[in-house]
């Protein structure tokens, strides 16, 4: 299991904390339908820490790989928010190369938990 923090700026966008990430902070904003799940898992606040993992923890949720963004908009993944905390929502989440770079691909099934 890995925890990983998030935080909405002035501006609205959201970005992954990750001090060990390689790359630039542009490579860590949050886009793509990630940016709304945050708003939602954070209830409209600016900061959340979520325990994440490829297998099924007490009380996580799920998001599941639905294809390769690779064609449509680059590096990462589309994955489908189907329910939060019991609700219906299909939310479609493109996920970026950071999720590569945390579990060394990219899985099929992740699961998580406000921590």
């Amino acid at each position: 299991m890995k925890t990983l923090s998030f935080h909405k700026e002035s501006n609205g966008n959201w970005h992954v904390i990750l001090p060990e990430y390689p790359g630039t902070k542009s490579d860590l904003l949050m886009i793509g339908g990630a940016d709304t799940a945050l708003d939602l898992i954070s209830n409209g606040g600016i900061y959340v820490s979520l325990e994440v993992s490829e297998q099924e923890f007490n009380e996580s949720e799920l998001i599941t790989f639905v294809r390769d963004g690779k064609e449509e908009v680059g590096e990462g993944s589309f994955y489908i928010l189907e329910e939060f905390k019991g609700e219906k929502i299909n939310m479609q989440v493109f996920l970026c190369d950071v999720l590569k770079f945390v579990f060394g691909r990219f899985p099929e099934k992740l699961y998580f938990a406000v921590s």
